[in-house]
């Protein structure tokens, strides 16, 4: 992608500040000055979201963001400037559109923030560049909402969207606060809304850590069109009238969004048939191909799981996640040797992820390479100190190793980190009981019940019942 020989210029032109765009693509670097300068945060005492500025009047901003960000009215709303100027958001100053997830808030002031260009999200077509801004809300790390900017792809673009506007789907990692956000292109220009962040899916390989997560890149935008066509309605002039097309035949994109909105209800049955018509229409689609293994798998169709993932590799041998779910559907076939590969695989393409680490670490647990195992637990807490799997994770195999302080102290954080997480209070039942401590273990398991109880799952929610019967009646 070529890069801008020269910095981009600000240029005033009354009040407002534009930038000087190209129309060949910009860096990273170039589009995140845009972004950072046009975004805004909004919060509250109880939430955290973003918004982007898209016009400005006579000193009066208008910020567009999703209406989930600023729906209930009995709090009041702050909208944070790049500049840290704080501007407190009337009643009256906030409009939710009819329709769709989004809102418009107004703030006056005499400072010059930037307004960005809006594109076309129609062209924003599979593979091409999208980047994502927002404050995403504290965490347990940084107490602190700091702007974040991630770069990813297009993943489809659905000309029939969902009854609340949301038909573009791109690969970016987003967090909690970044709805409302813009969703931009490689010009510098804003094309959607950002408002649903990523899903995370569940497959077990191993009791070592039962709900192995990988992050899908399913998150959801809506386009900049869908506002234009809105904004003329409610008699705001947004400046350019681009309209999205209506009566198109159907396309590829459009059976992959219902398919995601399906698995987004754990529809899988459905998905895979969204995901097979998508299929037909385009046999080269990445992410149907992809999603469809995905889902197979799921269903318990390790065989089915894996024809369709070869195929996702086969278009993206680069696609970490693919060999991740291969990697899981070998073993729930008993393949360990292909199992092991592809997760060594997975680890080899993205080194810095805690989650390669952590599916591998599962792996290794269920093969008994007890030492293995603990040293990817290891390097996956390294890379996400905060996250509380990891730490239950290891705690499992601490067990296994009957090293009973290292697993109890292991628990312990992860229930420190996050006290809803089942398997940890499970495990610490386990551990409580090896060491004598019946009580407390029953304490735990106890509650490892209730939580399995309220995500549904009759298994492990019977199997924890059956060890609290147990440790009831020994002596």
């Amino acid at each position: 992608m070529p890069h801008l020989t020269q910095l981009i210029s600000l240029a005033f032109s009354g009040t407002i500040v534009v930038y000087a765009q190209a129309s060949w693509g910009l860096s990273a670097t170039e589009v995140a000055r845009i972004a950072k300068a046009a975004t805004v945060r909004i919060e509250s005492d109880t939430s955290q979201g973003s918004g982007q500025i898209v016009r400005q009047q006579a000193g009066q901003y208008i910020v567009l963001t999703a209406a989930h960000v600023v729906r209930d009215r009995q709090v009041n709303y702050t909208a944070i400037a790049t500049d840290n100027r704080r501007y407190q958001l009337q009643p009256d100053e906030i409009q939710i559109l009819p329709g769709v997830d989004l809102a418009i808030v107004r703030f006056n002031s005499d400072r010059r923030y930037l307004v960005p260009k809006m594109g076309d999200a129609n062209t924003s077509t599979e593979g091409t560049t999208a980047y994502v801004s927002g404050f995403p809300s504290g965490t347990a790390a940084i107490d602190l909402s700091i702007f974040s900017f991630t770069d990813g792809k297009i993943t489809a673009n659905s000309s029939r969207p969902l009854k609340d506007g949301y038909s573009l789907i791109y690969s970016n990692n987003t967090l909690p606060g970044m709805s409302g956000g813009g969703v931009f292109n490689d010009r510098g220009e804003l094309v959607a809304i950002h408002g649903r962040g990523d899903v995370d899916t569940k497959i077990q390989i191993s009791e070592i850590n039962p709900n192995i997560r990988v992050k899908t890149g399913f998150n959801l935008g809506i386009p900049i069109n869908t506002f234009q066509q809105l904004a003329v309605k409610i008699g705001l002039n947004s400046g350019t009238n681009t309209l999205v097309a209506s009566n198109r035949p159907v396309k590829a994109d459009d059976y992959i969004l219902s398919g995601f909105e399906r698995v987004s209800k754990s529809d899988f049955p459905g998905s895979v048939v969204e995901f097979t018509k998508a299929i037909a229409l385009n046999p080269r689609s990445l992410t149907a191909k992809f999603w469809r293994g995905t889902c197979k798998l799921l269903l318990g169709d390790a065989r089915g799981a894996i024809a369709d993932l070869n195929a996702a590799i086969a278009l993206n041998p680069q696609k970490v996640e693919a060999y991740m779910y291969r990697g899981a559907a070998y073993a729930k076939l008993g393949n360990n040797i292909n199992a092991t590969s592809d997760l060594d695989r997975a680890v080899s393409l993205s080194p810095q992820s805690d989650f390669s680490y952590s599916n591998r670490c599962a792996l290794r647990f269920q093969l008994g390479k007890f030492a293995d195992a603990v040293a990817d637990c290891d390097r996956a807490i390294q890379l996400s100190s905060k996250n509380a799997v990891h730490y239950s994770s290891r705690g499992a195999v601490y067990y296994q190793l009957k090293r009973y302080p290292q697993a109890l102290r292991d628990q312990n954080t992860a229930i420190s980190l996050d006290r809803y997480l089942p398997q940890a209070h499970y495990a610490r039942g386990f551990i409580q009981a090896a060491v004598g401590n019946k009580q407390d273990a029953i304490v735990d398991l106890e509650v490892a019940a209730k939580l399995y109880l309220d995500l549904q799952d009759t298994q492990k929610y019977q199997q924890t019942l059956n060890k609290i019967a147990e440790l009831q009646t020994s002596k």
